[in-house]
């Protein structure tokens, strides 16, 4: 038995060497560019949606691609109101182009067409150093970005799109606090819920007809600082989150009782606004303005322009029910940014062609394009320096950098394949060495540093993608519904009094007859799966 599994061993290893032996002729192995050897000539299907398509074909990204990587196109372009008729068409009609990037396919769309039908390619044989060493390098630093797009049968059918600055812009609202109001109530910046409560009474002492904590259902309501502090993170009471690291849904969870009954205190005092459920962004600006709120969801900025310096973020709350700070985090990468067709035959090319959106350069020649001066401008655009800064746009020929790319640039949506570069990382392309610091004289800089100091040291991981099957998502889709209605309906009532909190009991019987556990049931289970594929 040992000499048998010695030489299945070593048979491995043989054919894993000739499978790496085992490139197509026409690709380079021997450098990054070109990734198609001079004197071939290989054209891909691509198609894409763009944020217009004036021109798309001619934008710049095309032309650098066919001159350094000598590599020619075949663009299909479609907008996103048309995206699901254009996709299915695809799809129903097996004329699939080599590959569709900036798509936004859904896990159902990549389990149909990959998983079921056969249709996308399964790219993990193809996931090697020869074709893709930079995902490769990313999986390995983030499993957690493998986990993502890895189905429940173990396969990749696409790549994702990975966002670094949504570690800040990404998380869930947070609160802002007037520090000028709080230094007049003579109280430290709050850190449990009880003293939450505390502040607010003192900021309606002294200041009655003010709504001390600001915000509603329809204005970026203050839930999460109640959330977090009751140890829950999560994007939505009805959306699978972590209580103690172990998978919740918030509104059947025995917390949310103490949620309601916390909120109906607030609300039967006068501590939150007494239009909670009909109060709007505008109507909540309209209020900043006035200095009726004090403490509110942010950016507050936009509705204070000469005040804006007053506000900062509050860091989580305590509770008696958790005595740990966390925050509700962002999803940092998801899944369908780029898959390739199973038919191609150039799956390699494709796979090359697709690494370079995981480097440094490809985060940022993706979106904005060269730098100023670049021999890679081509002679097509002007280029940018420092941060985004743009000639075209300081001289008036575009409004503003999102016009210059769009329309001169680049051929992606947001959601493009591989890493988007934010500041940070444009500022480091530029010069290795600097330091990147907040421009605190901006409101935006000043908003964005605020969260970063107060939220991102608790950042607790969201809920995962996950991949369900048809039929699974198709059941878990018509409980949420029947759930969702049922419970934003009696949380209304709840907190504004309507139905008696002694009834809570009857709620969560209630819940669980409209199928709570179920739901609940296939989010743990799934779970469990996505761990098991980062193992």
């Amino acid at each position: 038995m040992k000499r048998i599994l010695a030489m299945l061993t070593l048979l491995a290893v043989l054919l894993c060497g000739v499978a790496s032996a085992e490139i197509p002729d026409y690709l380079n192995p021997d450098s990054e560019f070109p990734i198609v050897k001079e004197g071939e000539e290989i054209t891909l299907s691509i198609a894409v949606m763009p944020n217009a398509l004036d021109n798309v074909e001619d934008l710049w990204f095309w032309e650098y691609c066919r001159q350094v990587m000598n590599i020619n196109f075949e663009i299909t372009a479609f907008t996103s109101d048309v995206r699901n008729e254009k996709i299915n068409l695809m799809f129903a009609a097996d004329t699939l182009p080599d590959m569709i990037l900036g798509c936004d396919f859904s896990t159902a769309e990549l389990v149909r067409y990959g998983q079921i039908e056969g249709q996308l390619l399964a790219l993990n044989d193809y996931l090697t150093e020869d074709y893709a060493p930079n995902i490769l390098k990313l999986f390995e630093e983030h499993p957690e970005y493998q986990g993502i797009v890895t189905a429940q049968d173990g396969k990749i059918y696409s790549l994702p799109c990975v966002n670094p600055e949504l570690n800040i812009l990404g998380l869930m609202p947070g609160s802002f606090i007037n520090t000028r109001i709080l230094a007049e109530t003579g109280m430290e910046m709050p850190t449990t819920l009880d003293e939450l409560y505390q502040l607010l009474c003192k900021m309606k002492e002294l200041y009655p007809d003010s709504i001390p904590l600001g915000g509603g259902v329809n204005a970026n309501e203050p839930s999460q600082l109640i959330w977090t502090a009751l140890g829950v993170t999560t994007t939505s009471a009805i959306e699978p989150g972590f209580k103690n690291g172990e998978v919740t849904v918030l509104c059947g969870d025995e917390l949310y009782g103490e949620y309601l009954t916390f909120m109906n205190k607030l609300y039967s005092e006068g501590l939150i606004d007494p239009d909670y459920y009909t109060i709007d962004s505008t109507m909540l600006n309209g209020e900043l303005a006035e200095g009726r709120v004090f403490i509110a969801p942010g950016p507050v900025y936009t509705a204070l322009p000469d005040s804006w310096a007053e506000w900062t973020a509050m860091p989580p709350l305590t509770s008696e029910f958790n005595d740990t700070q966390v925050w509700t985090g962002a999803a940092l990468a998801r899944p369908g940014a780029a898959v390739i067709n199973s038919q191609t035959e150039y799956p390699e090319l494709c796979m090359r062609f697709l690494d370079f959106f995981f480097t440094e350069k490809g985060g940022i020649y993706a979106w904005t394009g060269p730098m100023v001066g670049s021999e890679d401008c081509l002679g097509m655009v002007c280029g940018w320096y420092g941060n985004e800064q743009v000639p075209d746009v300081e001289e008036g020929k575009y409004p503003s950098t999102w016009e210059y790319v769009v329309y001169e640039v680049s051929p992606f949506n947001p959601n493009r394949p591989g890493t988007k570069a934010g500041e940070v990382e444009r500022i480091h392309f530029v010069d290795p060495e600097a330091e990147f610091e907040w421009d605190l004289t901006n409101p935006d800089n000043f908003y964005r540093a605020s969260k970063e100091a107060a939220e991102y040291p608790y950042v607790v991981d969201v809920y995962p993608t996950i991949y369900f099957d048809e039929e699974t998502q198709q059941r878990i889709s018509e409980l949420k519904l029947v759930l969702e209605d049922y419970v934003n309906t009696e949380s209304a009532k709840f907190i504004t009094g309507v139905n008696s909190l002694d009834n809570l009991p009857a709620y969560f019987e209630q819940l669980n007859d409209i199928g709570f556990e179920e739901y609940l049931t296939y989010y743990v289970d799934a779970y469990e799966i996505y761990l098991a594929n980062l193992q």
